[in-house]
Formats: structure tokens, C-alpha cells, sequence
């Protein structure tokens, strides 16, 4: 495999990713469990399980297609090829609060949390998974619930 600049970025933008994915989500909320934080994993639990039926809700009615056209051939396969909202949005910026409220005491820490959050968003949209407007919405539902929970 040669390398080049967009190999080696799209590598990049696909780890970045990650940390708005599911695996990376209950390893941290698994981390704060283990930890002592009971109350916390259970809101990361809810959050979780509620996110999904709410986003799965909003694509079965409001299907979008994803900028790169994903196929489909069933109701769950044509779920998860909408677009709208960005679940990693979402996961990334919820966790970046709750992290935020619990180990915040820093500015580098913050800033370490939330400029993650807003590269998962952005890395989203570089890999082609997602547009703006869906990594807003994402971004939105994050925040909403962290206010809610909280």
C-alpha cells in the first residue's frame, strides 16, 4: 500500500471517529462504573438505550440519505443508512459534558474533552458519514440530554 496524504488522513479521521463510537462509549462508562461512579453509569446506561430509540425514531420518519449512499434491504438496514442525526455526534458531546462536570477542574482537561467531541464531529463529515446539519443535530440531542440528566 503506498502511502499518501489521503491515506494517511483517512486513517486518521477513521480513529478519531472511533471516539464517538459505541465500543468507546461503554469502555469509558464501564471505566466509570468500575471506579465508583454507579449513579453516572446508570445515567451513561439510559443515555445510551434512549438516544438509540430517539434517533432510530427520527430516521424511520425522516429518512436522509448519508453523503456517501449507503444500500439497504431492510427497515434496520435502511435506519442505519440515514443520516440523520449523527449518533456519534451525539454519544461524543454527551460524554464530553458529563467528563466535563466530573473531572473539570482544569482548563487543558476541558479543552482536551471538548475538542475531541468536535473532532469526532468534524471527522464525521470528512469520512463522508454525515453533513453539517447532521452532526448539529447530533450535537444537539448531546447536549439537550446532558441538560436533562443533569
Amino acid at each position: 500500500m503506498q502511502f499518501t496524504f489521503k491515506n494517511v488522513s483517512e486513517v486518521v479521521f477513521r480513529d478519531i471517529s472511533a471516539l464517538g463510537s459505541a465500543v468507546f462509549y461503554w469502555f469509558l462508562a464501564l471505566l466509570l462504573l468500575s471506579t465508583g461512579y454507579v449513579t453516572i453509569f446508570i445515567f451513561l446506561a439510559f443515555f445510551f438505550v434512549v438516544i438509540y430509540l430517539l434517533v432510530a425514531t427520527i430516521r424511520f420518519f425522516f429518512f436522509k440519505e448519508r453523503p456517501h449512499k449507503e444500500l439497504y434491504s431492510n427497515i434496520f438496514e435502511k435506519i442505519d443508512a440515514s443520516s440523520f442525526p449523527s449518533v456519534h455526534a451525539a454519544r461524543s458531546v454527551f460524554l464530553a459534558f458529563v467528563l466535563h462536570m466530573l473531572f473539570g477542574s482544569t482548563l487543558v482537561f476541558s479543552v482536551l474533552v471538548f475538542g475531541a467531541a468536535f473532532l469526532v464531529c468534524v471527522s464525521r463529515v470528512i469520512l463522508h458519514k454525515h453533513d453539517i446539519i447532521d452532526v448539529l443535530g447530533g450535537a444537539v440531542l448531546g447536549v439537550l440530554f446532558f441538560l436533562l440528566l443533569f
